[in-house]
């Protein structure tokens, strides 16, 4: 009468691929969790303070609370525009410096001079206006891309680093990186 198959348990190992998907599923569910939590803090919103009817001045105790929440919310707005306002004056002090502005500035004015001094000054006033034009189009897009950097890295070759010319580019910005090629 009595089975032996009912009373062996079964066992509990499984392969890890199997448990390390469900690890990952627990994971993901989680993430997303924390980030509804971010979109939607108010679900978690605490209760009012509980007063009990046999108090005598619950109306008053609640009107109280009441002015602390707004109390303290206007605070809150308070600081809040006070660090826009922070933000605001850093990036008009930082668009005012013009660093950036400066050095193509100097990068155009040695490319000026570079022109006037080059050996091949005599082949260059035979290109066609074609290759001028783009010329003239890759300078423009380069100045707009230095202007919306950051910072500027300019590759130094480390055979020979003097012909480059890199400190007196580093002398001029501090956002200028020199990068010893290898």
């Amino acid at each position: 009468m009595y089975n032996s198959k009912i009373s062996e348990k079964l066992s509990k190992r499984q392969p890890a691929r199997q448990r390390y998907k469900i690890q990952k599923k627990v994971r993901d569910h989680n993430k997303k969790m924390r980030r509804l939590a971010k979109k939607n803090p108010k679900n978690n919103k605490q209760n009012i303070i509980q007063v009990p009817n046999i108090c005598p001045f619950k109306e008053d105790i609640l009107k109280e609370v009441e002015l602390l929440k707004k109390q303290k919310e206007e605070e809150k707005q308070k600081r809040k525009e006070a660090a826009r306002l922070e933000r605001k004056k850093l990036k008009d002090e930082q668009a005012k410096t013009g660093d950036i502005n400066n050095l193509v500035a100097n990068a155009e004015a040695k490319n000026n001079l570079y022109d006037t001094l080059s050996p091949n000054q005599g082949a260059q006033n035979n290109k066609t206006g074609k290759q001028e034009n783009s010329l003239k189009a890759y300078y423009k897009e380069f100045r707009k891309v230095i202007e919306a950097a950051d910072v500027v890295l300019e590759v130094v070759d480390a055979r020979d680093p003097l012909e480059q010319d890199a400190n007196k580019l580093n002398k001029q910005s501090e956002k200028l990186q020199a990068i010893n090629d290898w």
